[in-house]
């Protein structure tokens, strides 16, 4: 089973995935249009097809949202 971790933030999305035993860091997708940016998403989602989607939100640095 395929699982993408999606770290959403104000500028960048951070995508991960998963297979059930390993994790890693797949892509960041830099964006200015959320359109654009959902268009890249569901294209990796097909890609890998991913059967689970685990969403977050992006703190700063310092811990801000």
């Amino acid at each position: 089973m395929q699982i993408l971790g999606i770290d959403y933030g104000r500028r960048k999305i951070g995508i991960a995935l998963s297979d059930e035993r390993l994790i890693g860091g797949l892509t960041v997708v830099r964006y200015e249009d959320e359109k654009k940016a959902l268009e890249k998403i569901i294209r990796i989602i097909k890609k890998e097809r991913v059967n689970e989607i685990v969403v977050g939100i992006s703190e700063g640095q310092i811990g801000e949202e």
